[in-house]
């Protein structure tokens, strides 16, 4: 892995440029990637009321393991990650954007037992903010929630 430079001025610490200069360095890039898996895994977990121990049991791996890739320090391999998706009954999905990129993603189900005609539908959307690096002053990406609920009628 590469070690990062600082950047130093007269007054001290420039974190505006050190993260300028990190993100023109493939390692920070990565290092973007882990840390997403391990938090959309932390987040499927917690929505499943699953412990690390469940997920290790299923995948067949000790649960130190599990800890590791939660905490974004495992290199995780495509097929690992198909392996866990798998034991989740989940699949990954990938999307190659311009580090500039806002990006949008989007589930919907419906309820089930209703009529269709009145049936509730449940759209949820999660906001990541991919800055660009002339209109970014923040030091992370921003993860905001939003979920909604609608009566279609037919």
């Amino acid at each position: 892995m590469n070690t990062p430079q600082f950047v130093r001025y007269e007054g001290g610490f420039d974190f505006a440029a050190a993260l300028q200069k990190a993100r023109e360095n493939p390692a920070y890039w990565q290092e973007d990637i882990l840390l997403d898996v391990a938090h959309r895994l932390s987040q499927e977990l917690d929505d499943r009321d699953m412990t690390q121990a469940d997920l290790a049991s299923k995948l067949g791996v000790k649960p130190g393991y599990i800890s590791r890739v939660l905490r974004g320090h495992e290199n995780l391999t495509l097929q690992t990650l198909a392996k866990i998706a798998f034991a989740l009954g989940k699949r990954w999905e990938c999307m190659l954007v311009d580090q500039g990129a806002h990006i949008a993603l989007f589930t919907c189900s419906v309820s089930n037992g209703m009529d269709p005609a009145k049936a509730i539908h449940h759209a949820e959307t999660a906001t990541i903010s991919v800055a660009s690096n002339e209109d970014y002053n923040d030091d992370t990406s921003a993860y905001g929630k939003e979920t909604h609920y609608a009566v279609i009628s037919a």
